[in-house]
C-alpha cells in the first residue's frame, strides 16, 4: 500500500484502524504490518498477548496488543510514541516496554531506547499580561496561550532535569502568516533570541516548531536570514524557558524539552490526522 500525496484510512478485519501519512509504504498480512518508510498511526484492539499484532520495520519489531500509538520509519531509525496502553519494541535481540507518554526508538546495530520527554501545556505556566489563555477546541487541552499586542506579554515555564547534558526545546505553534510568526526566546536569563516560530512553513494547523534563533550576517544586515535550532547544554536541576511576546497572535500550544537531539515530534509524536474515514 502506498499513501501517495495523501492520507489513507484503513480498517483491519479486528476492528483496529490505521491512519497512514502521505509518502508512507506498507504492507498488511494477517496480524502483521510490514511499515517501508513514512508513518501511520494505529488505534488497536485489544487481544490477547500470546497473538499480539506485530509491525516490522527496518530497525525493528513493534509488539501490540491494545493501544494507541504513531510510528515513524525512517532511512536510520524507527521511532514509535505511544498516547494509550503501552507497547514492546524489539531490535538487536533485546526488549523494552513503551508506555504512554514515552516514545522509543530502533537504530541499526544497537538496543532499543525509551525517552520520556518533559512536555506541559503552555495554557498551565506562568503568564505575564497581555499573554492570554484563549480556548481553542482545536488546541491540546482546549486551549492556547498568544499575546493580543505586539513587543508585550511573557510566557515562563520553569522545568526539572533529572540529567545534565544538551537539549532541544520545542513549541507547538499556530501562525498562519509572516506578521503572526514569531517571540523573543531565552533560557535561564540568558540572551534573548528571535525566535521565527514556522518560517516558510505558515499555517492555520497546528505544527511542531524547535525553538530556534537568527543567523545573522553582519556583513549583509538587511539579508533574509535563515534560523537554526537552540541546542542547549542545561545541567541536572531546574531551568526557565521564557518566550516573551513579539507578534501579535502568535499562537503556542504546548512546550517540550527532550535530549534526544534526532527527535521531531511534528514526524515522531504527532499523530496522523485528516484524510478519509477507514475503509
Amino acid at each position: 500500500i502506498r499513501s501517495g500525496g495523501a492520507v489513507v484510512r484503513l480498517r483491519l478485519a479486528d476492528g483496529s484502524t490505521i491512519a497512514a501519512a502521505p509518502a508512507t509504504t506498507l504492507s498488511i498480512a494477517d496480524d502483521r504490518i510490514a511499515l517501508s518508510g513514512g508513518r501511520i498511526s494505529v488505534q488497536a484492539t485489544h487481544r490477547d498477548t500470546t497473538a499480539p499484532m506485530l509491525i516490522a520495520t527496518d530497525h525493528g519489531e513493534i509488539a501490540v496488543v491494545g493501544t494507541r500509538f504513531t510510528v515513524s520509519a525512517g532511512a536510520q531509525r524507527t521511532c514509535v510514541a505511544v498516547s494509550e496502553g503501552a507497547v514492546s519494541l524489539r531490535s538487536s535481540d533485546s526488549a523494552v516496554p513503551v508506555a504512554a507518554g514515552e516514545y522509543g526508538v530502533a537504530a541499526a546495530g544497537g538496543p532499543p531506547v525509551v525517552h520520556r520527554p518533559l512536555i506541559s501545556e503552555a495554557e498551565g505556566v506562568h503568564l505575564d499580561a497581555p499573554m492570554t489563555v484563549v480556548r481553542d477546541v482545536t488546541a491540546s487541552g482546549g486551549a492556547f496561550v498568544e499575546t493580543p499586542t505586539a513587543e508585550t506579554g511573557e510566557l515562563r515555564w520553569t522545568f526539572s532535569r533529572p540529567r545534565g547534558g544538551p537539549c532541544r526545546l520545542w513549541a507547538l505553534v499556530r501562525a498562519p502568516d509572516s506578521t503572526n510568526d514569531s517571540f523573543y526566546a531565552a533560557i535561564d536569563g540568558g540572551p534573548e533570541s528571535i525566535f521565527d516560530v514556522a518560517e516558510s512553513r505558515w499555517s492555520s494547523r497546528w505544527q511542531w516548531s524547535p525553538v530556534c534563533e537568527r543567523i545573522v550576517d553582519q556583513m549583509r544586515p538587511n539579508a533574509i536570514t535563515p534560523t537554526r535550532p537552540l541546542i542547549v547544554p542545561l545541567d541536572a536541576g531546574e531551568h526557565t524557558l521564557v518566550l516573551r511576546g513579539r507578534e501579535a497572535h502568535t499562537a503556542v500550544d504546548r512546550l517540550l524539552v527532550t535530549t534526544d537531539l534526532s527527535f521531531d515530534p511534528e514526524r515522531d509524536w504527532s499523530e496522523v490526522d485528516g484524510g478519509e474515514p477507514a475503509r
